[in-house]
């Protein structure tokens, strides 16, 4: 980043790869976000943020918008990039993975209005590959709905 590039996760990734047979930490290999605003454009300001360590316990199953209803006055979403400069700084300077097994709002949203969540390292199942995970959480809205499968009960 010190060749004039801004810190977005985008420029992040192509530096730490998202692969965990070549390196780690890595990005979970997805790309659907790449040419999200939040993921090319959101950068890091030049200054200190202060950022909780831990998963707030009281927060774990609760939607992200009745968790921002409950928060202090002083407290607000951190952005994607701030997460994942937080993971990976931590990492470095300390061999130890931040959140890995648990996923992070964050203030970011994609171009349809979803929240972005991130984090997430290590499946605990076992089924997915290491990385720092970003997703985005599908608001209902009236695309969605059901096609129901009618099932003869004469046959």
């Amino acid at each position: 980043m010190n060749r004039g590039k801004k810190l977005t996760l985008n420029n992040l990734r192509s530096q730490l790869g998202f692969d965990p047979k070549v390196k780690e930490p890595c990005f979970y290999n997805q790309d659907w976000y790449l040419n999200e605003d939040f993921s090319k454009k959101t950068s890091l300001d030049l200054k200190w943020y202060l950022l909780k360590k831990n998963v707030d316990d009281k927060t774990l199953s609760k939607d992200p918008e009745i968790i921002s209803k409950n928060m202090a006055s002083n407290h607000r979403y951190p952005s994607a990039i701030l997460t994942a400069y937080t993971f990976f700084s931590y990492y470095f300077l300390n061999k130890k993975i931040l959140w890995s097994s648990n996923f992070i709002w964050c203030s970011d949203k994609d171009h349809h209005g979803d929240r972005i969540y991130v984090g997430r390292y290590i499946d605990p199942e076992k089924v997915n590959k290491n990385g720092f995970n970003i997703h985005r959480h599908l608001s209902i809205t009236s695309i969605y709905g059901l096609v129901a499968q009618i099932e003869n009960s004469n046959v």
